[in-house]
């Protein structure tokens, strides 16, 4: 299970990965992402929802690192990860990812706390 949205009001992206079943959900993601991106402007920010996200193997790290990779080259400014408390493996992979990419991120717990730490991040930059 996969979703992804964007709010072009606040230039944010929203990734929600649960539960993928099979590598052509982890392709689907890499294209979905690459679809929107042209939506957002250079600056914008991510939130990642991985509360449902299972590892699925080295392959679906390889592109889920490609998507990180294609958010750095479309120019993210900010992302914040929504874990569930034991997601050891699944959080090293992302944060892993993301640093290697270019860019770091934050960690809550839910979707409320990431919307209000971007808010306010993005609040003290103007």
């Amino acid at each position: 299970m996969l979703s992804v949205h964007a709010d072009t009001k606040n230039n944010r992206l929203y990734i929600v990965i649960g539960l993928l079943e099979s590598h052509e959900e982890i392709h689907g993601l890499l294209d979905e992402v690459e679809a929107i991106l042209p939506a957002l402007s250079p600056g914008f920010s991510c939130i990642t929802d991985l509360r449902e996200y299972r590892r699925i193997g080295d392959a679906g790290e390889e592109l889920i690192f490609q998507v990180q990779k294609a958010l750095k080259e479309a120019g993210i400014a900010r992302a914040v990860r929504v874990e569930r408390r034991q997601a050891l493996p699944e959080h090293v992979q992302f944060e892993a990812g993301s640093l290697e990419a270019g860019y770091p991120t934050h960690l809550v717990r839910t979707m409320e706390e990431a919307d209000s730490l971007l808010d306010r991040l993005e609040a003290a930059s103007v």
